[in-house]
């Protein structure tokens, strides 16, 4: 079941891959056949928006229908794009827009009840019989030359029109040229990549993405390799928990307040922060040394590929897959059109407006031509009307009144065509500039109505990728605005602590992830570049471990001047004696001290209590006591009467006294220190290891107090000021022991770490993360869809809006021209109906009628109805017509008719 369900995968993912690499292919093809050839001059954007918002309507007709559908399907009601259309648009632009198709369906209907009556003689005769007269103007100089400006005004702006619309080709033939180049581009370049821009494509980002989400599965051969280095390596993890945990150890322990001021007695420790001082000394050597940075490697190259963190990372990769697959679909299938060769793609639907099989230019040129060819015949018809007119004095030839009704007949049917050309291309731009104005203006909120509009469902993915193109391409982003994808995609924050909030994938990815790993890498090829590699003879910690060795704390507790002032009791004690320590002997400090207290010269407290205290330049000060007159055993036990006291006031004895017996010698004998020690691994609480006992066998360290879990523990318990020197001077073995056991342990793995492991965390997830993440500014997009819009809209619809409105003037201005030459038609038609034979005019024929029916009339009513049929049928042939009209009709024959007898004939007629 696995298998087959793997297999469905494969070839569903192979079959897509072969899709998307077909349409790259044509692309290709597409960027080789116009892009070398296509230059871009100078747009007027004034001008072609404004051509654009009078093809689309100044409130963006198609855009508005959009919106109205959106909003139904919002409102979960059903509405298609076309009945929007129709609610969206005003009267006042329908009227607009279909004027030129209804003048075209009007002349078409005009032209089969009235034209056909221009080229029949016959039929004119019928219809025009009232306007048959001998016009005298006709021949006028005045007249003629009327005729002949108005027609040649008008003939010349219908060609000259004509020939502008022509111009418009050139930018036509380079807008769909612009439209394959930008558009094959932009698919080719955003969907494959185009590192030279720094895009490293969708398609390449997508499949980086795949192989680092194979890599951070778990069982995968990268962390397989990751975790065996780490486990090789965790020696260093012990040495250096054990050196950091030993200096944070002895820092605490000088620093402990309890060590520093035994609360209550009124003595500060004198070495205490010296030695502190020294020691973060050595604490910045180990923080700055390449031991440190080695761990910190590890360690944050273990928290990232572990747990959580593990899982978080792989779901941001998965996360960031799904809207890069989106955004390629969407590229191939908005984008795509213009460079599908199937048989509903924009290539395969622009074959016949661009190259050889271009039909624009041809197109246009025939209407010139047959404007041209309109206005010769007129030029013709109105030379012949000029040469041959008679002015009424005799019948014109056939040539004036046929020249001119053909002349008139075909301006008529050029101006109904262009009517009708015009009125679809008007009808074309409007969608056309519709659309091109949402291109135009496109952005998130337009693309999702778009989406909402054709029933696309709004995933989160389908958001994120309108995000995507809203940023990258819309032309009408903020300048200050990311561009790069990865600012732009966003997840919810992996961390539970800030709920609902976003993250982008730069900071799922590269800040929270790769840019840890890379900067503990950087500090750790800066610290083998600047940091000793061994440390454990270095003079920093050699310095400190003499201070240790050297120390007596004994003779570093001396009283609080400050604090002895401000006792009631002890502020009578004599000042000299602020200096005792709580050392028995005097004691001149060694100068592997601190310079603070190298060589200093400190009492004891015999000098306080018996032998007295040098103070200098001046007199000594006695002792306490006389040693004849008291019991010391120091620090044991001390008594004295203060009436035999060497101070010459006994208030100063008392408080001298009371302050050695009650703040001095209880802090040599009482446990009021604090002591830390290592808890030995495996032990009963308590037990101490002893870092003395660890040595090194076969390469290998052996007792190094390290538990199992590679960490150190420590536990404190009270003690006295012995041991607690005693605890500190130990450290001095103690430090140099650790420092040698990090010392060799960083020799020995330092390649593991720094190369090993380096190479293959880089190689598997820092370089894809950065190469992915600098290379995804999509900023070339926007110039591209820029070149697309130019091309689409600015040039090829703006241009075809141009040529439907100048050929609504041609149409508009041939109707005059079709006035112009009616007239001279009219003219020659009834001047020639006026000298027509009278047997042949329609008066004539109306009287013959009207008197054959009044005779059959006749001869029905006498015969009877039962012989009306044979009677008729054997009557003699009638006489000829114009004999049959006698005298008692007031007519002989070949007699003219008068005109009372020509209205009496018109009467008839009319019934």
């Amino acid at each position: 079941m696995f298998k087959a369900l793997a297999l469905t995968i494969f070839l569903t993912c192979s079959a897509r891959n072969e899709t998307d690499q077909a349409m790259l292919d044509q692309a290709s093809a597409l960027v080789d056949k116009y892009c070398p050839q296509y230059e871009m001059p100078e747009i007027d954007y004034d001008q072609a928006r404004k051509n654009l918002e009078l093809s689309a309507g100044e409130d963006n007709i198609v855009y508005n229908a959009l919106l109205q559908t959106a909003a139904a399907v919002q409102d979960g009601e059903m509405q298609d794009l076309v009945t929007a259309l129709q609610e969206s648009v005003r009267p006042v632009f329908a009227v607009r827009k279909a004027t030129p198709l209804f003048m075209a369906f009007l002349l078409w209907i005009v032209w089969h009840f009235a034209c056909w009556f221009i080229c029949c003689p016959g039929c004119m005769r019928c219809c025009c019989c009232c306007c048959q007269r001998k016009w005298k103007f006709g021949r006028s100089v005045a007249f003629q030359l009327l005729l002949w400006v108005s027609f040649l005004f008008l003939a010349g702006l219908v060609i000259a029109l004509s020939t502008l619309s022509t111009e418009e080709h050139q930018e036509i033939e380079m807008g769909i040229q612009g439209t394959g180049c930008f558009s094959a581009r932009l698919v080719h370049d955003a969907v494959a990549g185009n590192p030279s821009m720094g895009f490293v494509g969708l398609l390449p980002a997508w499949n980086m993405l795949d192989a680092l989400s194979q890599s951070l599965e778990p069982g995968s051969a990268f962390l397989e390799d990751v975790r065996g280095l780490l486990s090789a390596t965790d020696e260093l993890e012990r040495a250096v928990n054990i050196v950091g945990d030993m200096l944070a150890t002895l820092q605490s322990l000088l620093n402990d307040s309890q060590n520093q001021r035994p609360a209550g007695y009124l003595h500060n420790c004198a070495a205490c922060e010296p030695l502190s001082t020294a020691l973060a000394e050595v604490i910045r050597l180990f923080d700055e040394g390449v031991a440190l940075a080695l761990q910190q490697v590890r360690s944050e190259v273990n928290s990232q590929l572990d747990g959580d963190t593990l899982a978080n990372l792989r779901r941001t990769v998965q996360q960031t897959k799904e809207p890069l697959e989106t955004m390629k679909e969407q590229m191939l299938q908005q984008v795509g059109y213009f460079v599908s060769e199937a048989d509903d793609g924009f290539q395969t639907a622009t074959t016949s407006l661009v190259g050889e099989s271009s039909v624009v230019y041809p197109s246009l040129l025939a209407v010139v031509l047959a404007s041209c060819g309109v206005a010769i015949l007129g030029i013709l018809a109105l030379l012949a009307y000029s040469l041959c007119h008679r002015g009424g004095e005799e019948p014109d030839p056939c040539c004036v009144c046929t020249c001119s009704a053909s002349a008139m007949c075909t301006t008529y049917i050029f101006a109904g065509i262009m009517f009708f050309i015009g009125g679809i291309l008007l009808l074309v731009t409007m969608v056309g500039g519709g659309v091109c104005l949402a291109m135009v203006d496109f952005d998130e909120q337009s693309g999702q109505t778009l989406l909402q509009s054709l029933g696309v469902p709004a995933s989160d993915n389908v958001n994120m990728a309108l995000r995507m193109a809203d940023r990258c391409m819309s032309l009408k982003s903020e300048g200050n605005t990311t561009r790069n994808v990865a600012d732009i995609l966003e997840f919810p924050a992996t961390s539970p602590s800030y709920p609902g909030e976003m993250s982008t994938a730069r900071e799922l990815l590269a800040d929270l992830v790769a840019s840890k790993i890379d900067e503990t890498f950087l500090v750790l090829e800066e610290a083998m570049a600047s940091q000793p590699l061994r440390l454990a003879d270095n003079p920093i910690l050699a310095q400190i471990r003499g201070y240790l060795g050297s120390v007596n704390f004994k003779a570093m507790y001396w009283p609080n001047p400050a604090e002895i002032q401000a006792h009631s009791t002890y502020k009578a004690m004599p000042p000299p004696y602020y200096v005792v320590s709580v050392l028995c002997q005097d004691l001149q400090l060694p100068d592997q001290l601190p310079s603070v207290l190298a060589n200093a010269y400190v009492p004891g407290l015999n000098s306080m209590v018996v032998d007295g205290i040098s103070t200098g330049s001046g007199p000594r000060m006695p002792g306490i006591f006389p040693a004849q007159d008291m019991t010391w055993n120091c620090p044991i036990r001390l008594e004295g009467d203060c009436a035999d006291s060497n101070l010459p006031l006994r208030e100063s004895c008392e408080a001298s006294k009371a302050f050695l017996l009650e703040r001095k010698l209880p802090l040599i004998t009482l446990p009021i220190f604090r002591c830390r020690y290592i808890q030995l691994p495996g032990a009963p609480p308590g037990t101490k290891c002893n870092i003395e006992n660890m040595y090194k066998e076969n390469g290998t360290w052996i007792n190094s107090c390290v538990h199992p879990n590679r960490t150190v523990t420590f536990f404190e318990q009270d003690c006295d000021i012995s041991e607690f020197e005693e605890n500190i001077q130990s450290f001095e073995m103690w430090l140099y022991k650790i420092f040698q056991y990090l010392d060799d342990t960083v020799v020995e793995l330092l390649n593991q770490v720094a190369t090993d492991l380096k190479a293959i965390v880089y190689g598997h997830l820092v370089d894809p993360v950065f190469s992915l993440l600098d290379g995804f500014d999509c900023s070339f997009m926007e110039s591209f869809w820029k070149g697309l819009t130019d091309s689409l809209c600015f040039r090829s619809v703006s241009s075809f809006q141009v040529i439907s409105s100048l050929y609504v003037w041609v149409a508009s201005l041939s109707l005059p021209m079709v006035a112009v030459l009616y007239v001279a038609w009219r003219v020659s038609r009834d001047t020639t109906d006026a000298f027509a034979d009278s047997s042949q005019t329609v008066v004539t024929r109306a009287l013959v009628l009207k008197n054959e029916l009044k005779r059959r009339a006749t001869r029905r009513a006498a015969e009877g109805q039962n012989a009306a049929s044979s009677s008729w049928a054997e009557a003699p042939a009638p006489a000829p017509a114009v004999a049959a009209v006698g005298p008692a009709e007031g007519l002989a024959p070949g007699a003219p008719v008068s005109p009372a007898q020509t209205v009496e004939a018109r009467s008839a007629f009319s019934l």
